[in-house]
């Protein structure tokens, strides 16, 4: 393949070995623009400094014909205000790009597939937000059953393991809850009253000092329902996160999520239709919710109703 035009951003703290894993996929798509950002080791934590310095020198070694660019922190920020200021450097650069964090290992395929995507929905102001991995397919719990289907459509849930977006919609975001326009997600007539109390459930823990989490992802979900935006989702998973265990710092083990390899999706073949709304499926939209929630109710109805997604029949995909 071709070497992709679309910038990345590349997002590092104190992980050397699955730094050196997702390095070697960015190698091998050879972006024109790498963005890194390095948060500084936390004050206390003895070896953490030499450790940093390690993860840093790995991005060092970029042998492709690549400008670089650096933001690499001297003191501790935190994940919350570490990734999100990171972000904002990155778009405040760019116009569109990748976000792939230490512990998002994509396919190869996967860098295609958003380069074509930033392209095609750069002024379509519904879209928000591009996903890599994909909660639909769990082929190691649900045996050879899986979809392969080289497709995608649309869902008012996105996530962040290894994702791309464009600076109009970074340009919405706030890291201050507060700032967030709840009423027009509490209002709407598009969302479930499901929907609305983990939206304000979300929004009362983050707002509330003694339930907030050190996070950044919460505000951008809460800041894409804010605006009735949509996320792309392939029916393919593209990325495998690395991040599960007990060096983790929200995610400590997922038996669903953990065993979610990254597949090749055929990006010549994927389409991208103008119509999105038909694209909303109802049947896998209530399989994400139910894994947004992860709560052990929601995991085993997904597991229990696993089987009429695979047999629904897409014919708008044929």
């Amino acid at each position: 393949m071709d070497r992709i035009n679309v910038p990345v951003l590349f997002v590092i703290f104190n992980r050397p070995g699955n730094t050196q894993r997702v390095f070697e996929q960015i190698r091998k798509a050879q972006p024109r623009e790498l963005y890194v950002a390095a948060d500084g080791p936390r004050p206390g934590k003895a070896g953490e400094e030499k450790i940093c310095d390690e993860v840093r020198s790995i991005v060092n070694k970029v042998d492709w014909d690549c400008k670089v660019f650096k933001l690499f922190r001297d003191t501790n920020l935190g994940c919350g205000k570490a990734v999100s200021s990171a972000i904002s450097w990155f778009f405040s650069q760019v116009e569109q790009g990748i976000i792939l964090e230490d512990d998002c290992m994509p396919d190869t395929s996967f860098f295609y597939y958003c380069d074509k995507l930033l392209n095609f929905y750069k002024a379509d102001e519904r879209v928000l937000h591009i996903n890599g991995f994909s909660p639909l397919v769990r082929d190691k719990i649900f045996g050879n059953k899986i979809i392969d289907d080289d497709a995608i459509f649309f869902s008012r849930f996105q996530n962040i393991w290894g994702w791309a977006t464009w600076r109009r919609a970074w340009n919405l975001y706030s890291f201050d809850v507060k700032n967030i326009k709840m009423e027009n997600i509490l209002h709407s007539e598009i969302y479930s009253n499901e929907f609305k109390e983990k939206a304000l459930d979300l929004y009362n823990r983050m707002a509330n000092e003694a339930t907030y989490i050190d996070t950044w992802d919460f505000q951008w979900a809460l800041t894409v329902w804010s605006y009735h935006g949509l996320a792309i989702v392939p029916l393919k998973n593209l990325v495998q996160n690395l991040g599960f265990g007990p060096e983790s710092t929200h995610s400590k083990h997922n038996l669903f999520f953990d065993v979610a390899k990254a597949k090749t999706i055929n990006v010549a073949a994927l389409n991208t239709p103008a119509d999105i709304e038909n694209y909303i499926i109802p049947e896998f939209e209530e399989n994400i919710f139910n894994y947004s929630t992860s709560s052990k109710r929601n995991l085993l109805h997904m597991a229990a109703n696993f089987g009429k997604y695979l047999k629904l029949k897409l014919k708008r995909y044929s």
